[in-house]
């Protein structure tokens, strides 16, 4: 048998040999220890003592029903009057409510501590909130101030693009007209060193003379020539070889010579004009093009920028979210743990007012 049971067992012989010894004073004095056996079994009092035994930690059944039926005894005497026996039921008993009081007590301060680390952990918590709440707010201006800055900049492309097509636009016009120019140019020359070549030398034929007419008559629109000049050398230009000359022929022909000779040197001028312009618009262009290339890569950097800050905003919102769940999830927790300290705290006093309160006085008992 273990040694607590052997204890116990020997505790038990003591306490029925004492029992023994207060069966006989019963035997002498039966009204007045019945009496005071009934007074400490009074609802409220003994039972309740009784009662709280068996809620005990570390306390067994077995002792539990022991104590339980010794106790009455043992605070059936007065202190002064218990049997040494008696004596030691009762010290055992007060041993085991202390004990509860201080599990008890030991309850509430555990109690007391879970609640003040959860709100020290609620305050960092909050702590935390109002963080990401801060880092949210300043993720969202920066997003809004790269997406005014996005608008900007696809303006300043669209505006690029425009000023692009304007150039492109000036370049083709300066182009065309250099090649008009020199077309004309190229035309008027031939006509000098064909067709008056030719008809110098009266060796032009009618119907290479008329042929000559209608290039004149095409190139007239575009070269300052006199009307007049241009419809009688058509005239002389159609007549056939050897037909007598007459000086009105000479003199329109070499109207039209003369005529042609100045808006060649005119339109030598006015090619290098024309070369200029077109190099100037080509330049132009480059540079449209450039400060268009630029514009667009400003936009993707501007997109760019928006982009990764709506993805910061959005880890930002989700972090507040999850902070904010958390800090309602712990504040739930406080509550909670502060219903325990209340209970605790309840339960101590109950106990310690009620059941140790009652196991005292009826221990003191003088009478």
């Amino acid at each position: 048998m273990p040694a607590k049971s052997k204890k116990r067992a020997h505790l038990v012989e003591k306490q029925e040999s004492s029992f023994s010894t207060v069966a006989k004073a019963q035997k002498k004095e039966p009204t007045v220890i019945a009496k005071r056996v009934e007074d400490c079994k009074q609802p409220n009092q003994l039972d309740s003592v009784i009662t709280a035994l068996s809620s005990i930690e570390g306390m067994t059944p077995f002792v539990t029903k022991m104590l339980g039926r010794m106790l009455p005894l043992s605070l059936g005497e007065p202190e002064h009057l218990r049997h040494r026996h008696q004596q030691r039921v009762v010290e055992m008993v007060s041993a085991s409510l202390r004990k509860q009081v201080d599990i008890l007590q030991g309850d509430v301060d555990k109690a007391r501590a879970e609640v003040t680390a959860a709100e020290r952990q609620l305050g960092l918590l909050k702590d935390e909130a109002s963080k990401a709440e801060g880092l949210l707010a300043q993720r969202r201006e920066s997003h809004q101030h790269l997406h005014a800055q996005s608008v900007l900049d696809r303006s300043t492309v669209d505006s690029r693009q425009k000023d692009l097509e304007a150039a492109k636009t000036a370049q083709h016009r300066a182009e065309q007209r250099s090649h008009e120019l020199k077309e004309t140019k190229e035309g008027a020359h031939q006509f000098l060193e064909q067709a008056l070549k030719t008809w110098k030398a009266d060796s032009l034929e009618s119907r290479q003379g008329m042929d000559f007419g209608r290039e004149l008559e095409r190139l007239a629109p575009r070269l300052e020539l006199d009307a007049a000049v241009v419809a009688a050398a058509k005239s002389v230009l159609a007549k056939e070889i050897g037909a007598a000359r007459s000086a009105f022929d000479d003199i329109a022909m070499s109207e039209l010579e003369g005529g042609l000779s100045v808006e060649l040197q005119k339109l030598d001028v006015q090619i290098s004009d024309a070369t200029r312009a077109t190099q100037e618009s080509a330049a132009a262009s480059r540079t449209a093009e450039e400060e268009q290339r630029q514009a667009r890569d400003r936009l993707e950097g501007s997109l760019q920028g928006v982009a990764a800050a709506q993805g910061l905003v959005k880890t930002a919102r989700e972090e507040l979210t999850k902070a904010q769940q958390a800090e309602t999830k712990l504040s739930s927790e406080v509550s909670r743990r502060a219903a325990d300290v209340a209970a605790a705290q309840a339960c101590y006093v109950r106990f310690q007012q009620g059941t140790v309160q009652t196991f005292n006085t009826l221990r003191g008992r003088t009478s």
